[in-house]
């Protein structure tokens, strides 16, 4: 399947200016022997991905541009097109789409610049300390073109789609004190900022949209969950207590979350995914300089949502204060490298990164150069590590189960056994999976080695911190 795919993609990519680095992947992996990889697509850089909702296109976000792929066969990806545009970091995708299915409308992604750039329409590098929204017209797979762009007031750090259609989306406002701005996208040639908000969350990192609809934010004070029905107007329905801002659920910054079986969400009931009233949460940690021991390298955690009520939160929360809402945590999962009592440099390589939830409850974590680990949340108060993947050259930012489509393309809300990882040393892993099929209480916990390169001394960086943001924003080795 390797030799295959790279033989496929050997062909294709020098049109773009791609050429693989070689016909074989000899790096040497480190798997459980349920996780097999199936190949690796030399797309240096690769940060961030969306997947189409109607067609089997996959969109790549590279320090080098925009990657679109054909995903009809997800074990073999095919490259379509590629927008080159250098910049950093615009870490997690955003689609849009307007007017129902491609051949009907319109397709495109938001990218975020927080640090540089430099585009077709604009050569010069915009983000000397400025933040700037772009549009990526994607309607057409095989020529994605710059459609508009806009400077915005606060951090693109992230940027997410308020719905769908992505009428409205929300800047992150990482670095802003906690406050946010709504982008209009009405006129996708001419985007506009319309309005600053303040978050309830405190300095936000990343919105994450919810299947019912409710948009949650994570970021340096906690977590909290809208009501964005009006977009101009959200209201906060929930948020996480003073744990929030705790060892060990967050040292630094909790990074992204996920609400999984929202539709079925049950106040004040027991916390199960059964009841869609559990919160998932992954905490990025680099303000301490050793991942092992006390310093922290990141965790991944649970927390039960007692409510998602807007009249409610106000009564409990008058203030809006931080850190003053009635979610509690569960549980929380490290890597084995943190109870080692080995010392180990942060460098650029320990902390947890973007996960990805798989519909029958397990997560796909990326863990930077601790690669790729599968966590089962079946049991929301006992989270069990049941697979692995990581090599010697690995910087893992994300970690993607592949959705599962019908007939005509269009995503079920099922998902595969397969993952794609994001990678900026090796492009794009592509992982095969078997999930364990025994109960919650009676699957084993399996523990990952720990590389003695990552003990002791500095490993090899693919991205290095950047002097005003550290490694909350980081910029490619060599680059700057």
């Amino acid at each position: 399947m390797i030799r295959r795919l790279l033989t496929v993609l050997a062909a294709a990519l020098p049109a773009i200016g791609l050429v693989p680095a070689a016909q074989s992947v000899p790096v040497p992996v480190v798997a459980s022997s349920n996780v097999e990889l199936l190949a690796t697509i030399p797309d240096p850089g690769a940060i961030s991905t969306a997947f189409d909702a109607d067609e089997p296109l996959m969109y790549v976000n590279t320090l080098n541009g925009i990657s679109i792929y054909d995903i009809s066969d997800p074990a073999l990806p095919l490259l379509q097109g590629q927008l080159p545009m250098p910049h950093f970091e615009n870490e997690a995708m955003a689609v849009g789409e307007r007017l129902g299915q491609r051949k009907n409308g319109t397709d495109f992604v938001l990218v975020g610049l927080d640090l540089y750039g430099a585009t077709p329409t604009k050569p010069a590098a915009p983000n000397a300390g400025g933040y700037e929204l772009i549009v990526v017209d994607v309607t057409d797979p095989a020529a994605p073109a710059v459609r508009g762009r806009v400077p915005t007031t606060s951090s693109v750090h992230t940027i997410q789609c308020v719905s769908k259609s992505c009428r409205y989306a929300y800047t992150s406002g990482a670095y802003d004190g906690g406050s946010f701005h709504v982008i209009d996208l009405k006129n996708l040639d001419k985007p506009k900022e319309v309005k600053e908000l303040k978050n309830v969350a405190g300095e936000g990192h990343q919105w994450d949209m919810d299947d019912a609809g409710v948009l949650w934010s994570t970021g340096f004070e906690g977590a909290a969950g809208y009501d964005v029905s009006d977009p101009l107007n959200p209201k906060p329905l929930a948020s996480t207590n003073k744990k929030g801002t705790e060892s060990p659920y967050n040292d630094f910054i909790m990074h992204n979350s996920y609400h999984p079986k929202a539709k079925n969400f049950k106040a004040n009931a027991k916390p199960s995914l059964k009841n869609g009233n559990v919160l998932l949460v992954t905490e990025e940690d680099y303000d301490n300089p050793v991942c092992g021991g006390d310093a922290g390298e990141g965790t991944f955690s649970t927390w039960h949502i007692p409510y998602l009520n807007a009249k409610k939160y106000k009564k409990d929360n008058p203030k809006m204060d931080l850190n003053s809402g009635k979610m509690k945590p569960l549980d929380n999962w490290n890597s084995e490298i943190l109870d080692s009592g080995e010392p180990t440099v942060a460098g650029a390589f320990c902390s947890a990164h973007y996960f990805t939830f798989h519909d029958k409850g397990f997560i796909a974590q990326g863990w930077y150069q601790q690669g790729t680990r599968i966590l089962d949340v079946r049991n929301p108060k006992n989270i069990k590590q049941v697979g692995y993947f990581f090599t010697g050259a690995t910087e893992t930012w994300h970690a993607y189960w592949v959705p599962q489509r019908d007939k005509k393309g269009k995503v079920t809300g099922r998902d595969t056994n397969l993952i794609y990882t994001n990678d900026v040393s090796r492009g794009i892993d592509v992982l095969k999976v078997t999930l364990p099929k025994t109960k919650p209480g009676n699957t084993k916990n399996k523990r990952a080695p720990i590389l003695p390169q990552w003990l002791g001394a500095a490993p090899v960086a693919a991205s290095l911190p950047t002097s005003k943001f550290g490694y909350i924003c980081r910029t490619p080795a060599g680059s700057l």
